[in-house]
């Protein structure tokens, strides 16, 4: 029985491309247009939703007095950048406290904490004070935005004989 609605299942399947293949590229290109429309008015409403959830989550925590690990890499990024990414007097003042900056698990990170990690950190003669310590093939925060392949391009560069060219 089982097999018998698979081959049924199959034979529409056949029959619904069989029919599609004969529209004129007009047709075909009308379809596509549909498509994309119904996909554009799906995507514009996850988005509403996401926001939506976002705002609400931001609303309980703040009334609940209460702030996530993101939440604290947001605000030290908002204290350690300006509005078009560049370093801050606050960065500037920490980068000067700090003569080597040692990250463990590198390939964990993502770009947020890249971006913290850079507005403090500075360059003597060419030579960077981050130092980096990981394994590509042990990341694992995947889940969190970690970002392996920002390991992988500083590995790359820094084997090359390149430092920041940000």
């Amino acid at each position: 029985m089982r097999s018998r609605r698979k081959w049924q299942r199959t034979s529409e399947m056949l029959t619904k491309k069989a029919q599609q293949a004969k529209r004129t590229p007009s047709e075909r290109v009308e379809d596509i247009e549909k498509s994309r429309l119904v996909t554009a008015r799906v995507i514009r409403e996850l988005i509403r939703l996401t926001r939506a959830f976002d705002e609400a989550y931001a609303a309980e925590k703040k009334k609940r007095n209460v702030v996530d690990i993101s939440d604290w890499a947001h605000f030290a990024l908002k204290v350690l950048t300006d509005c078009e990414g560049s370093p801050t007097e606050a960065a500037k003042v920490y980068s000067e406290q700090f003569a080597e900056i040692m990250i463990d698990e590198y390939q964990d990170s993502n770009l947020l904490q890249e971006s913290i990690l850079t507005s403090i950190a500075r360059e003597d003669g060419g030579k960077s004070n981050i130092f980096m310590v990981g394994d590509v093939k042990q990341s694992i925060y995947k889940f969190r935005q970690a970002k392996p392949e920002l390991f992988i391009e500083k590995y790359n560069r820094y084997s090359e004989g390149k430092m920041k060219e940000e």
